[in-house]
């Protein structure tokens, strides 16, 4: 513009405290209103009633946090140490959860549970370093200083290793 004071590459055409604007496109911008949020709603009922073609996949959409923060490294179980496991006793406790003997319901072996809160790792923020402990025991479980890792999996609200 006139003002030598403001470069117009600095701040468009516009100098400061103006309180008018351009559309980048050359146009008005057009917002939503609450009659067009709800025109879409209604339509959109209208085809499920109708009977639109609706997602029959097998896979549940969204995905828990708590499931999908660990699921890469953690498969998802529900159910699974009750189903396969019989608790002996309690052998420890830790920050994040206890440790117990368990039994095999299948082979009669007893086994060593960690069984750790998934609430209480996220808010440590020791999600990173859960993992990185069930991946050290299982590059590293021929030594006889750390313990092998036979299993591992996660459930709605725990981890198990």
């Amino acid at each position: 513009g006139d003002n030598p004071e403001y470069k117009s590459t600095d701040f468009g055409s516009l100098p400061l405290g103006t309180t008018s604007f351009r559309s980048w496109a050359g146009s008005e911008r057009t917002g939503f209103s609450i009659s067009s949020i709800d025109s879409r709603r209604s339509r959109y009922l209208r085809s499920l009633s109708a009977g639109a073609p609706r997602n029959t996949g097998d896979t549940r959409w969204p995905i828990a946090y708590f499931e999908a923060i660990f699921l890469g490294e953690f498969k998802l179980r529900n159910g699974h140490y009750k189903e396969s496991y019989s608790t002996v006793r309690e052998l420890s406790s830790g920050s994040f959860g206890k440790v117990y003997l368990t039994k095999s319901l299948e082979s009669g072996q007893l086994f060593a549970a960690k069984i750790l809160s998934k609430a209480q790792i996220i808010c440590e923020r020791a999600v990173q370093q859960t993992k990185d402990e069930v991946s050290i025991q299982l590059m590293c479980g021929h030594n006889p200083f750390i313990i092998l890792c036979f299993e591992y999996w996660q459930e709605r609200r725990n981890i198990i290793i």
